[in-house]
């Protein structure tokens, strides 16, 4: 598969209206270890080594995943 992969994904909530979004972590985890790379809306998803996802601005995405 070739091409960019972007996120958008639904902003952060109040405990009662938090969406865990853990179908986009598993993707982007999973893209992750094939080397895979992907951007999204925002910054989401902290982890030891910093963030799964990165907010950036898209340039055309071949493909959009919207959660």
């Amino acid at each position: 598969m070739n091409g960019t992969i972007y996120f958008f994904l639904r902003p952060p909530g109040p405990p009662e209206a938090a969406g865990y979004q853990h179908c986009m972590v598993a993707l982007g985890e999973g893209l992750r270890s094939l080397g895979m790379p992907f951007f999204a809306n925002r910054d989401y998803w902290r982890e030891p080594g910093g963030l799964l996802f990165r907010g950036t601005r898209p340039s055309v995405p071949r493909t959009a995943i919207s959660s």
